[in-house]
């Protein structure tokens, strides 16, 4: 009675001894029809589009529903897509590639699917800026198992930010900016200051910063390089933990206050493991960027 997903079974296979007979099947998610789908030609994106219903009429081509938050992020000027290589920053080699690039631009997390399978569209949010969905709690109704992992990854964490840009100015001629911002406080854990070496990280964006003058524009990049330091500064928290079944799925906050082993906070759950059997064991990884 109640939909744990919308699954393409790929490879069934049957066992029988002569008079039972029992059969598995691997699955994939709806996504997989974005993925093994792709533009014949190289697709523009004409100045003005607007990103999120570009990804949504793209899903919805595919035979999918969508569900999408509201959006008026648009392009200033055309874009086209499929022209970069496979594995590329901007590989678009893919209509789930492009469409996750777009919503990226957009600033929308990656498209997921609900248990119905619909084509799920969401605002990227900070966890605390989210209001959690469930709440498993230690006590005689905790629905958890006690055996709980706790992890902080700090593998991708910079102090060197560039944020490059590169378009076309207002009289049609090639143009770049770079926008730089750089973490030397040495109260900081992880600034140039605290670690001794720089650690770069590079974002690149096709279409020029904001601004009618070449000052304007190098003081956007700047900004968005300041915003994405604050991000790239940030620890990945993971947790995980097996519960009977529960209504959530990926992509919803959940509080987990596991006080016995001093694990607590809202988590973002990333990936599911789910067990068809008693209980509907599901196994999270849920996570949080703490800075």
């Amino acid at each position: 009675r109640v939909a744990l997903g919308t699954w393409l079974p790929a490879t069934p296979s049957r066992t029988s001894d002569g008079r039972y007979s029992h059969g598995t099947a691997k699955m994939r998610g709806r996504l997989k029809e974005l993925s093994d789908d792709a533009f014949d030609s190289p697709t523009s994106l004409p100045a003005g589009t607007n990103l999120v219903a570009w990804a949504r009429q793209t899903c919805e081509a595919c035979g999918l529903s969508v569900v999408a938050d509201a959006s008026e992020a648009t392009l200033t000027q055309t874009w086209t897509l499929g022209t970069a290589r496979t594995g590329d920053a901007d590989d678009c080699s893919t209509k789930l590639a492009a469409v996750n690039r777009v919503l990226d631009l957009a600033g929308f997390d990656s498209a997921r699917t609900d248990p119905m399978g619909r084509v799920v569209m969401r605002r990227s949010r900070d966890v605390d800026a989210r209001t959690a969905v469930w709440a498993f709690k230690e006590g005689a109704s905790a629905r958890f198992l006690p055996e709980a992992t706790e992890e902080f990854d700090c593998g991708g964490v910079a102090n060197v930010v560039h944020a490059d840009y590169s378009g076309r100015d207002a009289d049609g001629n090639d143009a770049t900016v770079r926008g730089v911002a750089i973490d030397s406080d040495p109260s900081s854990p992880y600034s140039t200051a605290s670690v001794g070496r720089r650690i770069v990280a590079t974002y690149s964006y096709d279409d020029l910063p904001t601004g009618s003058t070449a000052a304007e524009m190098q003081a956007a990049a700047n900004a968005k390089a300041a915003e994405l330091l604050a991000t790239q500064r940030s620890v990945i928290r993971r947790v995980g933990f097996t519960h009977v079944y529960a209504p959530v799925a990926v992509g919803d906050v959940v509080t987990f206050d596991y006080g016995s082993a001093a694990m607590s906070g809202a988590f973002a759950i990333r990936k599911q493991t789910i067990t068809l059997g008693a209980g509907c064991q599901v196994t999270e990884e849920a996570r949080r960027f703490e800075r």
